[in-house]
C-alpha cells in the first residue's frame, strides 16, 4: 500500500470520506499549507502522526482540509419551497406536535450556515401561520472552521448574491462595510456544533425535518448506509429527510 493509499484509508476511518489516490496533486496541494511548521513531515510521517493523536490540531486541520465547505443560500431552492409548502403545514397539523407547538430541525451538514439560515429565514417569512409556534434549528458540520464562519453569519457581496433575492438581503442582513451580517432574529433560533457523521448523534433529541444534503456523495455505500441509519433514529415517524438532488 502506498503512502497515499495509508493516508485515503485513514481519512476514511476518520471521517468516512472517500479521497481519490489518482489525484495525488489534489491531496498534496491541500495538505501543504499545513505542514509549514513541520517542514520534515511526509505523508508518510502524518499518516503515523495522525494515528497516533487523531484528536491534535494538525489531525483536526487535516480532516477538514480534505472536506469541501461548498454552500449558498437557498442551494437548489426546491427544498426550500416543499420546506414552507408541504412540510410546516403537515408537522403543524400533527396533534401531538401541536401542544408543544415546536418544529425541530437538523442540518447535518451545514458548513458555512448558508442553509440554516436559509431555513430560518423562510421560516420568518411564513411566521404570520404559526405566530405562537418556535423553531429550533441544530446545525452541525465536520468542520470547526466552516462553523466559526457560520457562527458570525458574515458573509461577502459575492456569498449573499448567490440565491439570496435583494429583498430578503435587506430585510434579514445588515451591511457592514463590504460584508452583510445576519439579524439576530435568524441567528437566535440556530444552535452551531461540532459532529462528525460517523459518530452517534446522542446530544440530540427527535428531529421533525433532518437536511443532509449534498454530502453523501462523499461516502461509499456501507458508510451511507450507516450515515442513514443513524438519521433515521433520529427522525421522527412522521418526519421528513431530505437529500441532496443527486443522492
Amino acid at each position: 500500500m502506498s503512502e497515499l493509499e495509508r493516508f485515503a484509508a485513514l481519512l476514511k476511518e476518520m471521517t468516512g470520506i472517500v479521497v481519490r489516490t489518482d489525484t495525488p496533486e489534489r491531496i498534496e496541494s491541500r495538505i501543504k499549507p499545513l505542514l509549514k511548521d513541520h517542514p520534515h513531515m511526509d505523508i508518510g510521517a502524518l499518516v503515523g502522526f495522525m494515528r497516533s493523536n487523531p484528536k491534535s490540531a494538525l489531525s483536526r486541520a487535516v480532516c477538514e482540509a480534505m472536506t469541501v465547505n461548498e454552500s449558498y443560500f437557498f442551494r437548489d431552492k426546491t427544498p426550500f419551497s416543499i420546506f414552507e409548502e408541504i412540510m410546516l403545514p403537515e408537522l403543524a397539523h400533527n396533534s401531538k406536535r401541536s401542544l408543544q407547538k415546536k418544529i425541530r430541525i437538523w442540518c447535518a451538514a451545514a458548513s458555512t450556515g448558508q442553509e440554516p439560515y436559509s431555513l430560518g429565514i423562510t421560516w420568518l417569512e411564513n411566521k404570520n401561520k404559526y405566530s405562537d409556534w418556535s423553531l429550533d434549528v441544530f446545525a452541525s458540520d465536520l468542520s470547526e472552521e466552516a462553523l466559526d464562519r457560520a457562527r458570525l453569519g458574515q458573509y461577502n457581496q459575492f456569498e449573499v448574491q448567490r440565491g439570496l433575492p435583494i429583498n430578503i438581503l435587506v430585510k434579514y442582513f445588515t451591511q457592514e462595510g463590504a460584508n452583510w451580517k445576519i439579524n439576530a432574529e435568524v441567528k437566535e433560533m440556530i444552535r452551531f456544533e461540532q459532529h462528525n457523521l460517523l459518530q452517534s448523534a446522542s446530544m440530540l433529541g427527535e428531529q421533525d425535518i433532518i437536511f443532509c444534503r449534498n454530502v453523501l456523495i462523499y461516502f461509499d455505500v456501507e458508510t451511507k448506509r450507516k450515515i442513514l441509519d443513524m438519521l433515521k433514529s433520529k427522525l421522527a415517524p412522521d418526519g421528513f429527510l431530505v437529500l441532496g438532488s443527486s443522492e
